[in-house]
């Protein structure tokens, strides 16, 4: 079985800056269509996956430049997901594991 470690490992190495995951409980309070049991109610558990975006781009304005940087790391994010998902897949062929890729959503504003 493929575990925590070896997940998170494949995703930092994949590039990302930071991999970890969750139980359904901290999706508890979360709205009715934000919780991963409503697209998948099997799902026990979340991996989050994520880039860090440079500081000064909350400082800029217009936000357009924030918005290109953002849209671009959402792509990546996504690419580093795709690819964990296959060699992971390949790596565990006598299990049964469902990958499911949510679209990234932000909760609350940014403030600078």
């Amino acid at each position: 079985m493929v575990r925590k470690d070896e997940i998170r490992e494949k995703i930092l190495g994949l590039g990302a800056d930071v991999c970890g995951f969750g139980g359904m409980e901290r999706f508890t309070d979360a709205p009715t269509d934000f919780r991963p049991i409503d697209l998948y109610p099997d799902c026990k558990s979340v991996i989050a996956v994520g880039i860090a975006l440079p500081k000064g781009l909350l400082r800029v304005e217009p936000r357009l430049l924030y918005g290109h940087f953002n849209e671009d790391v959402v792509h990546k994010v996504d690419e580093i997901v795709f690819s964990a998902e296959k060699s992971l897949r390949r790596n565990m062929m006598e299990y049964v594991y469902r990958f499911l890729r949510m679209v990234p959503m932000s909760i609350g504003k940014l403030k600078p």
